[in-house]
């Protein structure tokens, strides 16, 4: 009778000389047959639709979709504040970071804007946030919230020459992520997604990332200053976006 396995040869040592059993049909690569045997691939599909999250989203689109109609800017706000809540964290205590997040946009915005009243200020202000998030980066998790959000949106509000136009501009802000985390509890508690383990970055290689993101985000900055440009914050706050550290060394990617 015919077995699906066949005697591998022994080896010369005594305490190997046990005949093993090597498999000889069902364990093929994906997709290749043999002996009769198909193996299908088994593949996670790259987009996986959901209606739960489909209304989810729409539900929290929706005043922004009310009010850009009658004020595209406040709604744009409403919308921005809304994203923390686009991951819907695991447990519900663990969904008031969403509304947390969304008042550490809205404060960047205003001290960016604040910033914008003395640009000899603000420039090395700009810089100094680089390298100080990029520091705190390697130590702690809240640092990297900092590095990857609160520098970008603080070169962002370098645009706004009002703060007083920017104070509603975070109100809003706030109040979309405020909105987000409540209808986020109308959905069942997930469990907490495991922690990632952290690279191996050390604090000299990220000190270097913050110089060169610094002189980046200072450099756009200034340059916005000196032309005049409507909007100083958009070429500053895109290099502070677009650069990210690669891990284990202080490169950056520019695309």
């Amino acid at each position: 009778m015919k077995t699906p396995y066949a005697r591998a040869s022994t080896s010369r040592h005594t305490s190997d000389r046990v005949p093993h059993l090597v498999p000889t049909e069902g364990v093929l690569d994906p997709g290749r047959t043999g002996a009769g045997v198909t193996v299908e691939p088994t593949t996670t599909p790259a987009v996986v639709w959901s209606w739960s999250h489909a209304l989810l989203g729409a539900l929290y689109a929706v005043p922004a979709a009310v009010v850009v109609f009658v004020e595209p800017s406040r709604g744009v706000a409403l919308a921005v504040g809304g994203l923390p809540a686009v991951g819907l964290p695991g447990p519900r205590r663990g969904r008031i970071a969403i509304a947390v997040v969304g008042a550490l946009m809205g404060t960047c915005m205003l001290i960016g804007s604040l910033l914008a009243q003395v640009p000899v200020v603000a420039v090395p202000a700009i810089f100094a946030l680089c390298v100080g998030a990029a520091v705190l980066a390697s130590r702690s998790m809240l640092g990297q919230v900092v590095l990857f959000l609160a520098v970008p949106l603080t070169g962002i509000g370098l645009s706004y020459d009002d703060p007083r136009e920017t104070v509603g501009v975070a109100l809003l802000m706030f109040l979309g992520s405020v909105y987000g985390y409540l209808v986020s509890l109308a959905w069942p508690s997930r469990p907490a997604p495991e922690a990632r383990e952290r690279g191996s970055v050390g604090s000299r290689a990220m000190l270097g990332y913050g110089v060169l993101l610094g002189l980046a985000g200072a450099t756009a900055a200034a340059i916005g200053f000196l032309l005049h440009l409507d909007h100083v914050g958009w070429p500053c706050g895109a290099a502070l976006l677009v650069m990210r550290p690669h891990a284990g060394s202080s490169h950056c990617n520019a695309s």
